[in-house]
């Protein structure tokens, strides 16, 4: 199985680029896995980062709060972390969620940032963004919050207290968290 690697760092620390950190991120992957890591990032014209046309490596990249998410992968990967703080989660859900994800979010309000979260690596692994990333496919109904949506396999690792961590993925993956603090 192909492993994705999260590597998080912290805000307070901040001393690279997007592109450093996507970089380190990398070096770490390509270091456990014996393979040369690649020695710039590109980005496609909706800002979405790539490595380039010959590399089999994935990047994607978050920012919240006092975290920096960078995900590397051997298949399409998309990452989000998100500060849980005071919004009206309701008008949000009604302009970007699905009815089935309203639905659960009126008995699992809790969980509206694990939604949010997910939607968003979602829409980082298409490279559509948001809101029409948002609407590919639904990310929980009755039954919850799904495991896999379509074709892209969703993952929510164990993070901090007041934060929700995401990942979406093109194929199964093993998801394997790194901090860097």
């Amino acid at each position: 199985m192909i492993n994705t690697h999260l590597t998080i760092y912290s805000r307070k620390n901040r001393l690279f680029s997007s592109e450093s950190y996507i970089l380190d991120a990398a070096k770490r992957y390509c270091r456990t896995y014996g393979t040369n890591p690649p020695d710039s990032v590109d980005k496609n014209g909706r800002g979405k980062p790539y490595f380039g046309l010959n590399n089999q490596l994935f990047p994607s990249l978050s920012h919240s709060g006092d975290y920096i998410v960078a995900a590397i992968s051997g298949v399409a990967v998309g990452v989000d972390v998100q500060i849980h703080k005071k919004c009206d989660s309701e008008a949000i859900a009604r302009r970007f969620f699905y009815p089935e994800e309203r639905l659960f979010l009126l008995n699992n309000p809790s969980s509206f940032f694990q939604v949010w979260a997910l939607k968003e690596s979602c829409a980082k692994l298409t490279g559509e963004g948001i809101p029409s990333g948002f609407r590919s496919f639904p990310v929980a109904d009755d039954d919850g919050i799904k495991r896999r949506a379509g074709d892209v396999f969703l993952y929510l690792p164990d993070f901090v207290s007041g934060y929700s961590l995401a990942a979406a993925a093109g194929a199964e993956t093993e998801i394997v968290v790194n901090y860097d603090l």
